[in-house]
């Protein structure tokens, strides 16, 4: 196929936007920076290299971010572009190039549950602190170069948007910003439409139908599924959606088709995790979890389970979320049916249990069905097939799709009686945030949105009372946690309040121990939280507390003992994670560290002391109070926008030259000048000619630009 160098720079447009708007990929936001700024933190020693793909000629003209020489990203990334245009054009997937980048997909894997020991329910404990955490559940992501990304986003661009186009409006999640006539997606920097807003939309929707229907006087039910491991339990047939007979798409498909080979075999046959299921894979793969493909794919792969919902059982509300999956059915019959005329078209489930222990050929086995089991069955069979699990736990089992189960333990029914009161129904909003796998972050615009005792825990009682004797267990709440960091940070930027010391202590006393590894994606609010409530010291005690914790961490081996999963993997990833996180904070105030010196000689000898056990990693890789990676953030613009204090002052030549304070107000915006590259190469492009942020301002009253 012949591609041109502008559907190159508008797939990479749409990565930047996307991975600049993402509070969670924060590998690949590293991953971005380094692509930009070759700056690469080595294994051997503290330096850069420049990209192993290119030759002497080509690296030239490279931007060095150091030496602070005239040439600029712009540059650097032309040559990349034009390097993976003619690849592309002139496309032999045995050119070193190609080699080099195929070689480089590797996994990162993450925790994802702690096994809880407890062994009496009716002892309930809040201590965290242990000698090892073992992890019961991990998940894998998939870590490639940019490059391949930029072709993903060139397949979705050219060919995978038509999977978009025939799906139902029902399914919510990771849709596709296309135009009127569905015929393209739209041009400019963005890709999916707003993660938050789709997520409310498929939430709110589904308890106003509710809501509906109690005000007509008729009985609502919720049904709420979570498929398991969605993405590693698909086995998409690669000739649907890569087609190499295609020769306008020959090569595009071809790359995407081997990055799902590659990484299925290094799950399934490296790895065995969670066990050698190769043989299920023959022109099949899994689903990469953190290629953008996938999502447009992942929507696609239950269309057909979609319609059948829809059309053939029309539940009064019907809303998928990639695997979270919502049903509102009105007036159900929640009882047996009863003897009598009813009894012949009743569903016998003695009858089914038995032909279900034939199939398994277990005749003996015991297998019992619940309430909610026997709604599922009397409503939704043989969509849903309830079979034993081998945990003892039934599951159900979609059908036609054989790897497909939903998790019983996270599949809820809500029965509403329109005669009693609805106000528990509000109720059902915070349930589904807690329980959603889809749940990321709240958007961080985000204003009065609690304060930490109310949104620290999610309690769970044995009635409604909520009496201490009734308490039957607690969780941390995650949903409520981001709440609260947000509108702390938010509080302490934008209208200088700033946090207790007693508040703090008290925060960061519920961050310790098991809890450090359960929530690491808040890992960057709580440094961001330290950071603009001026708590040096408890920032860097954080960061060390994070790297003992993460040195607990064991797998469980009754779970991992078919795998070759080391629990290495997961603690590098972690730390790498950790570091991330911490980097990104510091670029928004490269000396908030420095400016103590008792501060900077504890940092560098805790790390000192760490050295020895990650001799090649630890010290040459993580980012030290007085180290220059922070400045690669603010040159390639990919900091948190959000909280700089300044309208435009990260567009400024000052914000990538000097370690300003970017939260400080304390500025004379006469002296700062606008660089216009560092707009045009934002993920919010706007052009505007050299100039100050004050005439910027001025010019705006009277002048339109283009965006």
């Amino acid at each position: 196929m012949n591609l041109n160098i502008d559907k190159i720079k508008l797939a990479y447009n749409k990565l930047k936007t996307y991975v600049y708007y993402d509070n969670t990929e924060l590998f690949l936001r590293e991953k971005l920076v380094e692509f930009e700024t070759d700056t690469v933190k080595s294994n051997f020693n503290l330096n850069w290299e420049v990209s192993k793909l290119y030759t002497a000629d080509e690296t030239k003209s490279i931007f060095d971010i150091f030496t602070h020489e005239d040439k600029s990203i712009e540059e650097n990334l032309d040559i990349k572009f034009t390097k993976l245009l003619n690849e592309l054009n002139n496309f032999n997937d045995k050119s070193d190039y190609f080699k080099h980048l195929f070689n480089s997909i590797t996994v990162n894997y993450f925790p994802k549950k702690i096994y809880n020991s407890k062994q009496d329910e009716n002892f309930i404990t809040n201590k965290k602190q242990s000698d090892s955490y073992k992890l019961e559940k991990i998940t894998a992501f998939i870590n490639i170069p940019i490059e391949l990304h930029i072709i993903s986003i060139i397949w979705i661009n050219e060919f995978g948007f038509r999977f978009d186009t025939e799906l139902l409006k029902e399914c919510k999640g990771n849709r596709l910003i296309l135009n009127k006539e569905k015929t393209d997606v739209v041009k400019n920097s963005s890709l999916f439409k707003p993660y938050f807003t789709q997520y409310q939309k498929w939430r709110d929707e589904s308890i106003i139908v509710a809501q509906n229907l109690l005000k007509d006087e008729k009985n609502a039910l919720f049904i709420n599924l979570d498929i398991k491991d969605y993405f590693h339990s698909c086995r998409v047939d690669l000739n649907t959606y890569f087609d190499v007979t295609n020769e306008k798409l020959n090569c595009i498909n071809y790359i995407l088709r081997k990055i799902h080979v590659i990484y299925s075999d290094l799950i399934a046959k490296k790895h065995k995790f969670p066990h050698d299921f190769s043989s299920e894979l023959e022109n099949k793969s899994l689903l990469p979890i953190g290629l953008l493909s996938s999502y447009v794919i992942a929507n696609h792969y239950l269309n057909d389970f979609d319609k059948i919902v829809t059309n053939k059982f029309k539940p009064a509300y019907y809303g998928r979320y990639v695997d979270d999956i919502l049903i509102v059915l009105s007036e159900p019959n929640i009882e047996d049916y009863p003897k009598g005329i009813y009894e012949k078209y009743s569903f016998d489930f003695d009858e089914y249990k038995v032909k279900i222990l034939n199939e398994i050929d277990n005749k003996n086995k015991i297998f019992e069905l619940s309430r909610v089991d026997k709604y599922l069955l009397q409503t939704l069979y043989p969509l849903f097939k309830i079979m034993p699990g081998g945990d003892g736990k039934n599951i159900i089992k979609i059908d036609q799709y054989d790897n497909l189960v939903c998790q019983s333990q996270k599949t809820s029914m809500y029965y509403f009686d329109y005669k009693e009161s609805d106000l528990v129904i509000d109720k059902l909003k915070q349930e589904l945030d807690f329980k959603s796998s889809e749940f990321r972050d709240l958007p961080d615009d985000n204003e009065d949105l609690g304060d930490f005792d109310k949104n620290a825990f999610y309690l769970n009682y044995t009635d409604s009372e909520g009496k201490v004797r009734t308490l039957k267990d607690y969780k941390e709440n995650r949903y409520g946690l981001t709440v609260y960091l947000t509108n702390k940070i938010l509080g302490a930027i934008k209208h200088k309040k700033s946090v207790s010391d007693d508040e703090i202590k008290k925060f960061l006393k519920l961050f310790n121990g098991e809890n450090i590894i359960e929530f690491y994606r808040l890992w960057e609010k709580i440094f961001t939280y330290l950071l603009v409530n001026n708590k040096p010291i408890e920032y860097v005690d954080f960061y060390f507390r994070c790297i003992e914790e993460i040195k607990k961490i064991d797998l469980l081996k009754d779970n991992f003992k078919n795998t070759k999963i080391k629990n290495q993997y997961i603690i590098n990833t972690l730390i790498k994670f950790l570091d991330i996180s911490h980097e990104l904070v510091l670029s928004l105030n490269p000396n908030f560290l420095k400016q103590n010196k008792k501060v900077l000689k504890n940092f560098e000898y805790r790390s000192n002391k760490l050295e020895s056990e990650y001799i090649g990693f630890f010290f040459n890789e993580i980012t030290r109070p007085d180290s220059f990676w922070t400045m690669r953030y603010r040159k390639t613009n990919m900091l948190r926008h959000h909280y700089v204090s300044i309208p435009l002052l990260n567009y400024t030549k000052e914000s990538y030259t000097t370690t300003i304070n970017l939260l400080s107000l304390n500025f004379n915006v006469e002296k700062y000048t606008i660089d216009e590259n560092l707009l045009s190469n934002s993920p919010r492009p706007i052009k505007f000619w050299e100039c100050t942020i004050s005439q910027l301002f001025t010019d705006l009253k009277e002048k339109s630009y283009e965006k």
